[in-house]
């Protein structure tokens, strides 16, 4: 179990940060379901470390590796080798700089290097030995890494003399979860970015011709910038001792109980667009005989730089996405790959973790058991819209056609709700309308095709995401009464009498028509009236002439609305203010374990034609989700609002969306957006001023009982 948790994790964490996958067409999923299967009959951490290793090898890339964890952790232990300088007999300078840690533990270190440099100004050549200390492999301490670039680059200013700039770093960042990486309506995206070098070198003193490094892998990724830099300007050679195995880049190191593995985050861009770090001459190792140093000193004496060998040029698109295997899921493995991208991107791209009642991590090795036990594809579908419900999220919705299938595709005619623990018939049209003589508003509903409704309530929201209590009656309210097409719903019903009867109300595809109330109106008590559900941008210079001189305005937010909250808010307000802060969180992967958010504020510009005067209500219920609690946020910003009616669905942030193996989509809220003062809203929702719900008896006899109560508000409080 630990292992496959494990595996997840750098699985997930290479698929965000590592460029290949983002430049080549390389079939991630295929490979981690490969590696699930070697990793299942794994004996030994060997053994385990081997099917790792498998799995990075895909990415073509030597330098995404696993390297021995204990090793790793004793290299701080070993004594550092110090650096030095000798001579040889015609004045070539040898600098042997092999353990970046001997300049970290040495005090005045910065001095210490300066004065090498300093004393090899003196030489005819130069030539600067980083082949590194066997014993260490410091690319798992970044720290001492970046330190001791830092130090380098500071003391060449003592040999070379022209100023030079850094090679670029190209790394990819993900802003917000964007489904295929493409740029979204909700401003998610997936892109390369640069990271500028910085400039370095310069002087005025006399210096030797153009140094020459030599290095070999150990030591050299933090490195590889500075000297690639150094080879762009013309301004010195590079000699690599051995094949190499990196193409340069900063490494992440990614810990493990049975191994750390090192993933490539970054590569070096030029501006040509070529990539990566590319050494002057290899010099392949010939036993005891110091071949690189042979060609070393012949470089040096030679006062001339090397001859640089082309680089390869980034591609300018995006290789097209692989084609995902939609009936893959039927095995093990590939139910697992679908567990592992789906809590993947969750983990990183979820704004509301810290909201949920239950830890995410915690939650990955409870469903991986129980992933790899479904039978079957219903089963598998159900396993993944259980886990969603964790995220307690209404705008998380589950959806497939086995999903389809088992809550229904079609629905009966009616809307019910939950009212004083019955569900309730509120509504009727269709086929239901034209039982009148059966049916009847205010009617319960006490059993549904012979299912208790109280037992078809509990299993359905069992697999219904939702933010709040009051938003999981809503979602279940509306799944109650689904059912296969062409099917008829069988209704066991109780009247307010007692008498109980069963009704028979054919399913179809259409949906609840839209409420019958004017777009806008003065009522009869002489209040303005906006049904935000209905009035469109095109009515609302007309909505508000016609309210203009009313004493106060009613916006009914118990539905959707339909984008209007910039211009509404600015017709109520007098002066600017903040609505909504937004944020969502940005992995940039050389910078991967830094949590990084982009915040970003929505504000109300007043509308120069002036403000509404009179007293504002906004009327709210559990239907009031997503744009609508958004417009919520823009008139109480506005405007002395007083919210009537119950709380809010708690859901604001726009809308992104994952997809699974086996047709399954998941959508999840992308932003967490809060109150122009930073208030929470999500899970919490907007909280009436003055409580008012529908009652038994209102439902029955007609009566809009939320409505009626802000009129009696406004009664009592205007004179």
């Amino acid at each position: 179990m630990q292992r496959l948790v494990e595996l997840c994790q750098l699985w997930g964490t290479v698929k965000w940060v590592h460029p290949q996958l983002a430049s080549a067409q390389i079939d991630w999923d295929d490979a981690l379901a490969r590696t699930i299967a070697k990793v299942d009959v794994a004996t030994s951490d060997t053994q385990y470390r081997a099917a790792v290793d498998e799995l990075l090898a895909v990415l073509n890339d030597p330098a995404t590796r696993t390297v021995d964890s204990r090793a790793a952790l004793s290299a701080r232990s070993v004594d550092p080798i110090p650096a030095s300088i000798r001579w040889t007999g015609d004045r070539i300078a040898l600098l042997t700089v092999p353990d970046p840690n001997y300049f970290i533990a040495v005090t005045g270190r910065i001095e210490l290097l300066a004065r090498m440099f300093d004393e090899a100004r003196r030489a005819r050549a130069a030539i600067l030995d980083l082949r590194g200390n066997p014993r260490v492999d410091p690319v798992t301490d970044r720290v001492l890494n970046q330190a001791f670039a830092g130090l380098l680059r500071e003391s060449l200013a003592g040999l070379v003399g022209a100023k030079f700039t850094e090679s670029s770093i190209r790394y990819r960042v993900h802003s917000g979860f964007a489904p295929g990486g493409d740029a979204s309506s909700g401003g998610y995206f997936s892109a390369f970015v640069s990271r500028e070098g910085t400039s370095a070198g310069g002087g005025d003193s006399a210096r030797p011709g153009p140094p020459v490094f030599i290095l070999t892998d150990a030591n050299v990724s933090h490195l590889l910038p500075l000297l690639d830099g150094l080879q762009t300007a013309g301004l010195a050679s590079v000699i690599h001792s051995g094949e190499p195995t990196f193409d340069g880049g900063p490494m992440l190191p990614l810990s493990f109980p049975e191994f750390t593995a090192l993933v490539r985050v970054g590569e070096l861009i030029h501006a040509d667009g070529s990539l990566g770090f590319h050494p002057d001459l290899v010099q392949p190792a010939l036993g005891r005989v110091d071949g690189a140093m042979e060609a070393v000193l012949t470089a040096a004496r030679s006062g001339r730089l090397l001859a640089r060998p082309p680089r390869p040029t980034a591609s300018s698109t995006s290789p097209p996405a692989l084609p995902r295997r939609q009936d893959a899921y039927a095995t093990r493995e590939y139910r697992l790959v679908a567990l592992f991208e789906f809590w993947n991107t969750i983990h990183w791209f979820f704004p509301y973790q810290q909201l949920m009642d239950r830890s995410w991590n915690d939650l990955l090795a409870e469903y991986i058991p129980r992933i790899e036990a479904a039978r079957d594809a219903l089963e598998y579908h159900l396993t993944i819209a259980e886990l969603a419900t964790h995220l307690q999220d209404s705008h998380v919705v589950v959806s497939s056609p086995v999903l389809d299938d088992y809550v229904g595709r079609h629905v009966a005619p009616l809307r019910v709700k939950l009212v004083e623990n019955a569900t309730v018939i509120v509504g009727m049209w269709g086929a239901a309308a034209r039982q009148k003589r059966t049916l009847q508003i205010g009617d319960a509903i006490v059993s549904i095709d012979g299912e208790p409704v109280e037992v078809r309530r509990s299993r359905l929201a069992r697999y219904l995401p939702a933010s709040t209590p009051q938003a999981l009656h809503r979602k279940v309210d509306r799944a109650l009464l689904l059912g296969p097409p062409g099917s008829v719903a069988v209704l066991g019903v109780e009247r307010r009498d007692g008498t109980k009867f069963v009704a028979r109300v054919p399913r179809g595809e259409v949906g609840e028509p839209a409420r019958q109330t004017p777009s806008y109106a003065v009522l009869e008590q002489g209040y303005g009236y906006f049904d935000l559900t209905r009035l469109g941008p095109q009515e609302l210079d007309r909505a508000f002439a016609a309210v203009r001189d009313t004493p106060a305005l009613i916006l009914d937010m118990r539905g959707y609305p339909r984008g209007i909250f910039f211009e509404l808010a600015a017709r109520l307000a007098t002066k600017p203010a903040v609505a909504a802060r937004f944020e969502r969180p940005e992995l940039h992967a050389i910078e991967f374990q830094t949590p990084i958010a982009r915040k970003f504020t929505q504000s109300i510009v007043p509308d120069a034609r002036g403000a509404y005067r009179g007293k504002v209500v906004m009327l709210i219920n559990e239907d009031a989700i997503s744009q609508s609690e958004h417009t919520a946020l823009f008139v109480e910003a506005a405007t002395d609002v007083t919210f009537i009616g119950s709380p809010t669905n708690g859901a604001n942030g726009d809308v992104t969306s994952v997809a699974l193996p086996g047709g399954i989509d998941v959508r999840f809220s992308g932003h967490d957006v809060r109150h122009g003062d930073g208030r929470q809203l999500q899970r919490m929702g907007i909280q009436p001023h003055i409580v008012a719900t529908p009652t038994l008896a209102g439902i029955r006899s007609g009566r809009d009982e939320v409505l009626d109560r802000a009129i009696e508000f406004l009664k009592a409080s205007l004179p």
